[in-house]
């Protein structure tokens, strides 16, 4: 079923609009990254194909290739939606890789010895330009 077909309450863009993203399932999030389907898919249906054999976490496991294969599903050849939308996949994961770092490690160091500590000063000391 085409999302423009969906009655305006369960598109997953009115609800990120009215509720926020928390609301939405995975499988919502990720047709709102997509945007638009494939041939013969809405982005809705891409998602949900994609997650119910391939959890989230999954993705960064397959290669480039693998996954353009999965995306464009049943078709014989590849089009040129089934390499975007691979590509937004990808981005997804390395800025969900990139955001975890920030988050886990540029906004709390963890100092559980001395040695930590010594790691912190010579660290924020290159930062600077200072020898240690």
């Amino acid at each position: 079923m085409k999302i423009a077909d969906l009655p305006d309450y369960t598109k997953p863009s009115s609800k990120i609009m009215k509720k926020g993203a928390p609301s939405l399932d995975t499988d919502e999030l990720l047709s709102i990254i997509f945007g638009i389907g494939t041939l013969g898919e809405s982005a809705l249906e891409v998602s949900r194909r994609l997650l119910k054999k391939y959890d989230l976490n999954k993705f960064e496991e397959l290669g480039f290739n693998e996954l353009v294969s999965e995306v464009k599903g049943k078709r014989k050849k590849a089009i040129t939606y089934d390499y975007v939308k691979s590509m937004q996949i990808f981005a997804l994961v390395e800025l969900s890789k990139r955001y975890n770092r920030l988050k886990n490690d540029g906004y709390r160091r963890s100092i559980s010895c001395a040695k930590d500590v010594f790691k912190v000063e010579v660290l924020d000391s290159i930062a600077v330009g200072l020898d240690v």
